[in-house]
């Protein structure tokens, strides 16, 4: 190991983000990295999460190296998979080719034999054409930073076992003024809905009782 980054390399341009997840500020290189962390914070077997953890030094071709991954995650003991894992995030059409299928089978078998955490490389969709669930996780994120209203929760669970976006919006606002008290109840998931759906007026809330 050489070194220990509190942000990303100096050598590179950073994105910053409030996490509410980790209660801090956390910097990427990329918006790919951005989205990519954003599910993280919506993934409710992860538990925290760190980016631009450490540096390791290698050797590949006979050249020595360094290499800093892109996330230490860390997630609940019982969670199916790896518990802590490391990620390289990249975006879709960079993965491929000699040099990079050498470096990272290099990197991926230190990581497991060395390190004893493996390393995952994640391929995210550009940040102009995301995934729908990105753009969703995108369009809630700001209600991560808010306590859900459970007087408002109460309130729907009494109404239906199953309303609209815009049906839940309205008992929002005659309850509570605004419209938006109901987005932390999805940013939190007490309400549950396809993730995979844009969200609108039409997408179908299931309340737990």
């Amino acid at each position: 190991m050489l070194r220990a980054l509190d942000r990303c390399s100096p050598i590179k341009p950073t994105i910053s983000y409030s996490s509410p997840k980790n209660g801090r500020w956390l910097y990427c290189e990329s918006t790919s990295e951005r989205d990519a962390l954003l599910g993280h914070e919506f993934d409710p077997t992860v538990i925290a999460f760190v980016t631009q953890p450490v540096t390791y030094s290698y050797v590949i071709g006979g050249k020595p190296r360094v290499y800093t991954p892109d996330t230490l995650v860390i997630r609940h003991p019982d969670a199916d998979g790896p518990k802590v894992f490391f990620e390289e995030i990249k975006p879709e059409g960079t993965q491929g080719g000699p040099d990079f299928d050498a470096k990272f089978n290099l990197l991926g078998h230190l990581f497991v034999h060395k390190v004893r955490a493996p390393l995952v490389v994640r391929f995210m969709p550009p940040a102009w054409a995301p995934a729908t669930r990105t753009n969703n996780q995108r369009y809630l994120y700001p209600a991560l930073g808010a306590s859900p209203n459970i007087d408002l929760l109460h309130r729907l669970q009494e109404t239906s076992d199953s309303l609209t976006f815009g049906e839940a919006k309205s008992i929002a606002m005659k309850e509570c003024g605004t419209a938006s008290a109901v987005l932390p109840l999805l940013a939190h998931q007490l309400l549950a809905f396809d993730w995979d759906a844009t969200i609108n007026d039409a997408t179908r809330l299931e309340v737990s009782r």
